[in-house]
């Protein structure tokens, strides 16, 4: 993620067991969400995304 320049990786946390990767954190809009879980699930050997992150817009 930290290659993507479409999403702040600094809010996201990327926890790993086994085969399932999980999202958790805050990103600013449904596209960086989206493009967050597509990054995990091109990762080698991923199985299972479980994608917890939030979505918080500024105001």
């Amino acid at each position: 993620m930290q290659r993507n320049s479409s999403i702040d990786d600094l809010d996201i946390q990327v926890d790993v067991a086994g085969n399932k990767v999980t999202l958790r954190g805050t990103v600013d809009s449904f596209y960086a969400k989206d493009e967050a879980e597509q990054i995990a699930w091109n990762a080698p050997g991923v199985w299972t995304v479980d994608n917890e992150l939030v979505i918080e817009y500024d105001n």
